[in-house]
Formats: C-alpha cells, sequence, structure tokens
C-alpha cells in the first residue's frame, strides 16, 4: 500500500505569504494588520527616501 505525498505548491504560488509580511507579522501584529488587511500606510523620512533611491537607480538603469 503507497501513500500519497502531499502536493507542495511552488515558491511563486500565492498560497504562501511573502516574506515582508511574515516580517510585518513577527515584528508587530497590529501593524501588520494594518497594512495589509486595512491597506493603510503613512511614508516616513526612512520609505521616502527609499523610494527616491530605487527611482534614482531604476532611471539610471534605464538610461533616463
Amino acid at each position: 500500500m503507497s501513500t500519497a505525498l502531499p502536493v507542495i505548491p511552488s515558491a511563486d504560488s500565492d498560497d504562501y505569504p511573502s516574506l515582508s509580511a511574515l516580517n510585518h507579522l513577527l515584528f508587530c501584529p497590529r501593524r501588520c494588520a494594518l497594512l495589509r488587511v486595512e491597506g493603510i500606510w503613512l511614508d516616513n523620512v526612512h520609505t521616502t527616501a527609499g523610494t527616491l533611491d530605487h527611482r534614482r537607480v531604476h532611471a539610471e538603469r534605464d538610461g533616463d
């Protein structure tokens, strides 16, 4: 008698939470719910600087 092995979804599957979601949950469950469930996000000086850095890097890469 053989036992069927469970089907494990691929890493790209939506069945797994993202690492950032797990990080948010472990850091602060309330903050995770505000961000992931309620969609509440407020930029601060650090996130704004990161957004601007990403834009600059992508613009340089794309030749803008």
